[in-house]
């Protein structure tokens, strides 16, 4: 099984502990890029340390936490490679697994309760890209993936925003 990465900034922390307690029960091989309670690490560079983790070994996945989990999904996906999702309950979570191919599973503490975020993060866990999907969506749904691959490619370029703005 691969890696999953989590981490969490001060106001995280309960979630944190239940959430990798889980993780590891469930025989997922977790490292934490930081302890709740220890040192306050602020949201920005949790997501970073996480995406870092996730980028660097394909096939691993993310769990990223904070207050609201705003700031740890934008910043997340900032990191090439990274497509982290926001979830606030499972039904989001199966689809960005099946329909996004999400790698990172973002969640906050002022937003769910344990029990929500259990099941949220095991559906997410759980679920494979383009599972149940028939063969002819799977493929539009593919080509959109390079599509956005392509984008990403674009935006990198120090040149974009005078080459993507409409005269």
């Amino acid at each position: 099984m691969a890696t999953l990465y989590i981490g969490s900034d001060p106001w995280a922390g309960n979630l944190h502990r239940h959430l990798a307690g889980c993780c590891r029960t469930w025989g997922h091989e977790v490292s934490e890029v930081n302890v709740p309670g220890g040192e306050r690490i602020p949201y920005y560079e949790i997501a970073r340390r996480v995406a870092v983790g996730v980028a660097a070994h394909p096939g691993s996945r993310g769990l990223v936490l904070c207050g609201t989990g705003m700031g740890v999904s934008m910043v997340a996906n900032r990191f090439p490679g990274i497509s982290c999702a926001l979830c606030e309950n499972v039904f989001a979570a199966e689809k960005s697994r099946i329909l996004n191919n999400a790698n990172v599973l973002a969640m906050g503490e002022f937003m769910t309760t344990a029990f929500v975020a259990e099941q949220v993060a095991k559906v997410f866990l759980t679920t494979e890209f383009l599972q149940g999907i028939e063969p002819a969506l799977a493929a539009e749904i593919r080509g959109w993936h390079q599509a956005v691959r392509q984008l990403e490619s674009r935006i990198a370029a120090p040149d974009w925003l005078a080459a993507s703005t409409p005269t």
